[in-house]
């Protein structure tokens, strides 16, 4: 495998002007040697209802030119693991991805001592985790979830955000584990390593500001416009059969509300692309029962399934086929 520099316009043609010179790293492969093959498989497969965003799409591009840090934080379900995958795809890079959480310990995120493993030569008896065998290849590294880890444990990834000299280091075995020059480091989470005064993300925790400060972009992902998500829902298909014009119509306007309750402060959290297809995929075979099973059900107060509620009532979801 080699990274090879692509325009920003010929992987998006919609962006045009200077942005369109946006050079970017992308994967070429030999598809005759077993390694390039390997690689080939850890490339994510692309979201057909995927809809990038703006701004934020355009920032992170930026920062994939600087092979620069990035953090995206948000509410869950606006897109912030899926916007790196697209992106992964779009350009055909190896995404190595680790799914951190409260529990998760030093060795399990960057490897521990043990009985050397015949199937794998030189290894020593270091079992290698994602993330360290993630940071040796070209390609992307997505750390989800990255505020439930505890401080004492993200803090050994100080080194690894740096600028000068980025990598891991083993005290185990002595070594420095130094990064791949083609390989950039992402994280993603639903705060922005501050804390969380919500209670919305039980499990998420501050962060050492040291290492916040380390990630050279920290972005807040924004729930997806009104017009975007009428787009994918005209797109969507249950059973190979379109959704009818007069419930995409529907839909649309019921997420319009829902979402603008969301920036009032008058709901918790905002309904995500994958609720709201999940939404009118069950709501063409049952019908208003869905609102129940796939969104009330869902939500984290009493008081977000009153407001939701009355919104799909104003909608003509809970009316419309009883």
């Amino acid at each position: 495998m080699k990274i090879v520099k692509v325009g920003a316009g010929t992987i998006f043609p919609k962006i045009t002007g200077k942005s369109a010179n946006i050079e970017l790293p992308a994967g070429e492969y030999d598809e005759n040697d077993p390694e390039d093959l390997r690689l080939m498989q850890l490339i994510p497969e692309e979201d057909p209802y995927y809809m990038f965003p703006g701004i934020q799409t355009l920032a992170v591009l930026l920062a994939l030119q600087e092979r620069d840090n990035v953090l995206l934080y948000g509410t869950t379900g606006v897109g912030k693991t899926m916007l790196l995958m697209q992106l992964a795809h779009k350009l055909r890079l190896p995404c190595t991805r680790i799914n951190c959480h409260v529990e998760m310990g030093s060795p399990e995120l960057f490897g521990y001592s043990g009985l050397p493993d015949p199937n794998i030569p030189n290894d020593n008896g270091w079992k290698w985790t994602s993330l360290t065998l993630g940071i040796q290849r070209p390609g992307l590294v997505i750390v989800d979830e990255w505020d439930t880890l505890r401080p004492d444990v993200s803090i050994g990834c100080q080194r690894l955000l740096e600028d000068h000299q980025p990598g891991l280091m083993l005290p185990d075995i002595d070594r420095f584990l130094p990064k791949h020059e083609d390989c950039i480091v992402s994280a993603t989470a639903n705060t922005r390593g501050l804390g969380d005064s919500s209670g919305l993300y039980v499990g998420t925790g501050a962060q050492n500001f040291a290492q916040l400060n380390r990630f050279h972009l920290v972005l807040e992902m924004e729930p997806l416009e009104k017009e975007k998500m009428q787009s994918i829902l005209g797109r969507f298909r249950v059973h190979n059969k379109p959704l009818k014009e007069e419930l995409v119509a529907t839909l649309t306007n019921f997420y319009g509300t829902t979402l603008s309750a969301f920036k009032a402060s008058g709901l918790s959290a905002p309904l995500s692309v994958r609720m709201m297809l999940h939404f009118a995929r069950y709501y063409e075979m049952l019908g208003p029962p869905a609102l129940e099973l796939v969104i009330l059900s869902k939500l984290p107060t009493d008081e977000d399934k009153v407001t939701v509620k009355q919104l799909a009532d104003r909608a003509g979801l809970i009316e419309a086929t009883s």
